[in-house]
């Protein structure tokens, strides 16, 4: 999460794509589900926001496609993950998800 945070903290021409520097927002949204860490997933949500208006800044009002769903996006391919058998867990990451979620 440091990492991440550090990396939008410059501007986008300098983002480096190497996952090693600059994990992917969404992988750390679903470490801070699965960690049950609210505070982890919140911060998760606001890199993927800002990684999220910069993909679309430039992109016309009909052309946008809402955050919110992004983000319900984001945690239904998260969910695919999660065997079917572990029901228990999905209705955790879905409440956990549903408090944090703009």
């Amino acid at each position: 999460m440091t990492k991440k945070l550090a990396v939008i903290k410059l501007p986008p021409s300098f983002w480096m794509q190497d996952p090693k520097i600059n994990p992917r927002a969404d992988h750390l949204f679903w470490a801070a589900l699965l960690l049950d860490d609210r505070q982890r997933a919140g911060l998760a949500l606001s890199a993927m926001a800002v990684e999220y208006e910069e993909r679309y800044r430039e992109k016309t009002v009909c052309r946008q496609t809402d955050f919110s769903r992004s983000v319900d996006e984001s945690l239904r391919l998260f969910l695919l993950k999660i065997p079917e058998e572990d029901e228990q867990l999905r209705v955790r990451i879905r409440l956990l998800a549903e408090q944090i979620k703009p």
